[in-house]
């Protein structure tokens, strides 16, 4: 039987629905398009780096990714490498003169300066700050006037131009901000290491003294001490800041040395982030360009990578690639998580293969919005049952 055609008060009534679904539609497939796809992978050696590799740092969209590889020299050292999707891993060498124990630990927003440390002969046996790029190669940046030839370079601003990180000098180790203008210039505090840096270079965070505070410094401020997170801590460290320098993440030390991860806002103070339910120990490495999404590890026996988000709190990152995208971990154990690329979508660590080798990796996650457009919209588009009173 032909169904009689829609009346125009029925059509609309129709409409506006209609006119919703197909925007939601037209917005969830803007955002499904733009959205990355889910998806992980060891990287692997070369015939130049072998295992143990890890990875320290990834670049803002998450295409580059730098750390570290066991060289293939014999000496049992670590060579720096960079990776792409393009190239595969690529080995940076070290300093004239080194021994080939160099380390990427930074790396700029578009992945085209690479920071770290490497060994030269002026060195010896001690580590030194490092810059890389494409054209100049591995070159050193020297120490702070009146320390031994020792530094260490932590990590890079957005567009390159500012290194912070550690350096000895007259006044014992000292945190330090290089520009390519100004050379290396010491933060002013004995026994400090800076270990991130916002993305235009204004705020550096990390930590300070014998009895380690993390503090927070600009150029307005100086170095100011940011005390102690709740939770028992007699020490603690800030390792990572956001892209607008107002949110820190980091872990506390308790007496009895157990850490735990934290979260500092400019606006709100100190949060204790917890850890996986039955561990006792977590450490935040670093954060989103955003704020929104932490990673690092959790362990009570065995080390594991975790991400933390304000709706889901503390996860484990192997268990959410599986239960929430479907992706094939199986054999791998994923122990910490070092980097997260600014736009918060991929993640690096290091983790034990099927072979149990420790090997670095990278995984890739959406933003968590774009699966609650999609179900909004299949909820929209979903035929509804009108109810109707029972018919005795």
């Amino acid at each position: 039987m032909n169904k009689p055609p829609l009346t125009p008060q029925k059509n609309r009534r129709r409409l506006p629905c209609a006119i919703t679904a197909l925007a939601a539609l037209a917005s969830t497939a803007a955002i499904a398009s733009a959205a990355p796809t889910p998806s992980f992978m060891g990287l692997g050696t070369t015939s130049t780096c072998r295992f143990p590799t890890l990875a320290a740092d990834v670049s803002a969209d998450g295409s580059v990714v730098v750390g570290r590889c066991q060289n293939n020299t014999g000496n049992g050292a670590f060579e720096a490498f960079r990776w792409t999707g393009a190239t595969g891993l690529i080995t940076l060498g070290d300093l004239p003169g080194g021994g080939y124990s160099s380390q990427s630990l930074g790396v700029s927003a578009d992945g085209s300066v690479v920071v770290g440390t490497g060994r030269s002969s002026e060195s010896g046996s001690s580590n030194v700050a490092t810059r890389w790029t494409q054209d100049s190669g591995l070159m050193s940046l020297g120490v702070l006037p009146g320390g031994q030839y020792s530094s260490s370079a932590s990590t890079i601003s957005d567009d390159g131009s500012v290194i912070v990180g550690f350096s000895s000098s007259s006044l014992n180790d000292q945190a330090y901000r290089w520009t390519a203008q100004e050379g290396m210039v010491g933060l002013g505090a004995s026994r400090s290491y800076a270990r991130g840096v916002s993305a235009d270079g204004s705020v550096i965070v990390g930590e300070v003294g014998s009895l380690i505070r993390p503090f927070r410094w600009t150029s307005q401020n100086g170095l100011v001490n940011l005390g102690l997170p709740p939770g028992g801590a007699n020490e603690a460290s800030a390792q990572d800041v956001s892209n607008d320098g107002n949110t820190i993440v980091g872990y506390g030390v308790k007496p009895s040395g157990d850490s735990y991860a934290f979260l500092w806002r400019e606006d709100g103070g100190f949060q204790n982030l917890g850890s996986l339910l039955g561990d006792t120990i977590s450490l935040a490495r670093e954060v989103s360009g955003d704020g929104s999404r932490i990673v690092g590890y959790s362990r009570r026996a065995d080390f594991r990578a975790v991400l933390w988000d304000g709706a889901n709190g503390i996860r484990d990152l192997r268990q959410m690639l599986i239960d929430d995208f479907g992706l094939n971990l199986t054999g791998w154990l994923l122990t910490d998580a070092f980097a997260i690329s600014s736009d918060g979508n991929t993640i690096v660590g290091v983790g034990i293969n099927p072979q149990g080798e420790q090997e670095a990796f990278r995984a890739v996650i959406p933003e968590p919005c774009t699966a609650a457009f999609a179900l909004a919209a299949i909820a929209i588009l979903r035929p509804r049952r009108r109810s109707h009173p029972s018919r005795l």
